[in-house]
């Protein structure tokens, strides 16, 4: 029963950041044009697609948004269907309740 307790604290830990780590990864890519020149919307002083913010945005940003955006869902609904026939076990639901304790039974 300890090893599900461990698990479901990661998926919640998980899903509270999720949020956050994904605006953020998609503002690297938040630019407006200011006299001509693409700047980041963030900070004015950053050029986009050129030096830094082009490294970054492919570099951090965009694996990030791979990752946290599409990955962390991909793998908690991949969860979710694996154990689609044992989601009543008290064990399965210590473990994975947090993702579908909302839902109803079709």
């Amino acid at each position: 029963m300890r090893s599900g307790r461990i698990i479901s604290t990661i998926i919640v830990v998980l899903f509270l950041v999720h949020p956050t780590i994904t605006t953020i990864s998609f503002n690297a890519f938040n630019c407006q044009t200011i006299d001509g020149t693409d700047r980041l919307y963030d900070d004015l002083e950053i050029i986009c697609h050129q030096g830094k913010h082009s490294l970054f945005s492919l570099g951090v940003a965009l694996p990030s948004i791979l990752v946290w955006g599409l990955g962390i869902p991909t793998i908690a609904f991949f969860l979710i269907f694996q154990h689609r026939k044992q989601l009543n076990l008290l064990d399965i639901k210590a473990k994975y309740g947090f993702l579908y304790s909302g839902y109803r039974n079709p």
